[in-house]
C-alpha cells in the first residue's frame, strides 16, 4: 500500500484539505460527487480525492526562498535565491530548479538538507547542482517515504555555501505552495 506511512502519520487527510483549501472545501468537493469538487471531476482549488491512496492528482509544487537572514550563523548578505521543487504523485520523483544572485563570492555548494527544525542544522540529503553550482541549476531525485514525510512536515531546506561563508550563506525552509484555483472560470 502507497504512502502507508504518511497514513499512519495522518497526513493523507492533511494533505488533502491542504490542498483543497479548508476542510469545508474538502465537504463541498464530496457533495457535489465528483472526485476533483466538481461535475467534470476538475476542482476549482486544487484536488481532492477520497481515496487516501490516491495517485493520480496533479503534481504538488513547493519552494525554497533563500536569504541571509534564514541562516543560523550571523551571515551578512546581499544575496536572495528561490528553488522550485514538483513533485510527481505516483512516481515520488521531487524535481527542482535553483536560481540565485547577488551571492558575496561564488557558490561552492548547494544542497536540500534535512531533517531539521527551523534554525537548526542538518546533512545534505541531495546536492542540488553537482560539480559546478550555477544559477539556473535543474535536477531530480526519488524520494523515500521517510523524506516524503520530511517534506511535507516542512523539516528540509535549501542552503547555498559560498567561498566566504563556507557553512552557508543564504538558507531557506522548504513549504508547500498553494494550488493554483481556478474560481470563478468555466471549466470544460
Amino acid at each position: 500500500m502507497r504512502y502507508s506511512g504518511l497514513r499512519q502519520l495522518g497526513l493523507v487527510a492533511v494533505a488533502a484539505i491542504a490542498l483543497t483549501g479548508t476542510a469545508s472545501a474538502q465537504g463541498q468537493a464530496q457533495d457535489q460527487g465528483a472526485p476533483g469538487g466538481t461535475k467534470d471531476g476538475t476542482a476549482e482549488c486544487g484536488y481532492y480525492s477520497a481515496d487516501a491512496d490516491d495517485q493520480n492528482g496533479p503534481p504538488i509544487r513547493f519552494s525554497a526562498v533563500m536569504n541571509a537572514d534564514e541562516e543560523s550563523a550571523v551571515t551578512v548578505s546581499p544575496g536572495v535565491g528561490r528553488v522550485d521543487f514538483t513533485l510527481d504523485r505516483k512516481t515520488l520523483k521531487l524535481s527542482w530548479k535553483l536560481t540565485f544572485s547577488n551571492l558575496t563570492s561564488p557558490a561552492i555548494g548547494a544542497g536540500l538538507r534535512g531533517p531539521q527544525t527551523p534554525g537548526g542544522e542538518a546533512g545534505v540529503l541531495y546536492d542540488l547542482s553537482p560539480g559546478t553550482v550555477r544559477n539556473g541549476a535543474e535536477g531530480s531525485a526519488k524520494l523515500n517515504e521517510g523524506e516524503l514525510r520530511y517534506l511535507v512536515q516542512d523539516r528540509l531546506y535549501v542552503n547555498i555555501l559560498t567561498q566566504k561563508y563556507p557553512a552557508g550563506e543564504i538558507r531557506g525552509q522548504i513549504l508547500k505552495e498553494r494550488p493554483t484555483c481556478n474560481a470563478g472560470k468555466k471549466t470544460t
